[in-house]
């Protein structure tokens, strides 16, 4: 079952390359309007090529994933994310260190110039900057010609004692967070 299944997977690597090659203007073609999506992936560990076809398949230029589970520095997530990256497109992410679940990601195409920017600070106590706790977040930048837009993903885990924030904490973040922006 696996070998059929890598077979499989190798046979529609090989076409998503041909197809790419096709496609690879059309990420940087003014006309065309850009494809993005979102998915809370709750896991990308087994399921990686799965989102790299469904990434491929409906042609989208960037992809952000929620809960990706990935953690830096692990061998295994590695190659998962080498599996997100097949077939023309790069991987940048925000996961975490310490703990498994949550973590963010961003698939795009190799193409489009997208930059990972640091997580602001944002001041909420006496105008001393701090680090977000309540939130994660993967801020990029795409630049098109002289244009920027930034996309600026956000996953929010629910309270509990583990992470130790309240709703209200949340909110006070997020909206210093908007007001970083702004």
């Amino acid at each position: 079952m696996f070998i059929k299944k890598h077979l499989k997977s190798s046979v529609k690597s090989k076409e998503k390359m041909k197809i790419h090659e096709k496609n690879t203007k059309n990420a940087t073609d003014k006309n065309k309007p850009m494809k993005i999506g979102l998915i809370n992936a709750q896991s990308v560990r087994k399921k990686a090529v799965e989102l790299n076809d469904y990434i491929y398949e409906k042609e989208l230029d960037l992809c952000l994933i929620t809960e990706s589970w990935l953690i830096d520095n692990d061998k295994n997530d590695q190659r998962i994310i080498g599996d997100l990256k097949a077939g023309g497109y790069q991987y940048k992410s925000q996961n975490r260190n310490t703990r498994q679940g949550g973590s963010i990601g961003c698939v795009h195409k190799k193409e489009l110039n997208v930059k990972k920017e640091c997580s602001p600070m944002i001041c909420l106590d006496k105008d001393e900057p701090t680090q977000i706790r309540t939130m994660e977040l993967l801020d990029c930048v795409l630049k098109i010609k002289n244009k920027k837009v930034r996309f600026v993903c956000i996953y929010r885990p629910d309270p509990s004692a583990v992470n130790r924030y309240t709703i209200t904490e949340f909110f006070d973040e997020f909206s210093e967070l908007l007001a970083h922006y702004s």
